[in-house]
């Protein structure tokens, strides 16, 4: 009976998080959540009226050297507008780190000090690339926190 695949299959689409079940052809959008007063869904819209930066990147793999001109907004840029809650500190938005989530489930971490653009020599970029957002890190000398198709950001 056909059946009980579609409903396995219609089981499995029900376990898997909304932002992650969201088909490739779908707008483009990042969820920012966590420690954030403003956070939400940032559709590319969104992102398109934040500063946009044009930056080299290179970086190396197995396969060799990779890079090349890419276009976006900084991932601090976008943090900003999510407005981070600070708490009474020392230094309050050291205390921050950030998770950047692909839709496979990759991620990686950030400390606020690397992001923010008085404290750190690269930044880190959000690019539009092939219809999704792609998280590319200059100074890196390998892709290894490079995060494709970008679907959450949180700040803790």
């Amino acid at each position: 009976m056909r059946l009980i695949p579609i409903l396995a299959g219609a089981a499995l689409l029900a376990a898997v998080p909304p932002a992650l079940a969201q088909p490739a052809s779908a707008p483009v959008t990042v969820v920012v959540d966590g420690a954030v007063a403003q956070g939400g869904s940032f559709a590319f819209a969104r992102l398109a009226r934040l500063p946009q930066q044009n930056l080299p990147v290179t970086y190396g793999t197995g396969g060799g050297v990779h890079g090349g001109r890419y276009q976006g907004v900084l991932l601090w840029d976008v943090l900003t507008q999510a407005a981070p809650i600070e708490q009474p500190a020392k230094n309050p938005g050291l205390l921050h780190t950030v998770l950047v989530t692909g839709r496979d489930g990759y991620a990686a971490a950030f400390s606020f000090g690397e992001l923010d653009p008085g404290g750190s020599a690269d930044p880190v970029l959000l690019a539009m690339r092939n219809g999704t957002l792609q998280l590319l890190v200059p100074g890196d000398h390998t892709g290894g926190r490079d995060v494709h198709d970008v679907v959450r950001i949180t700040v803790r």
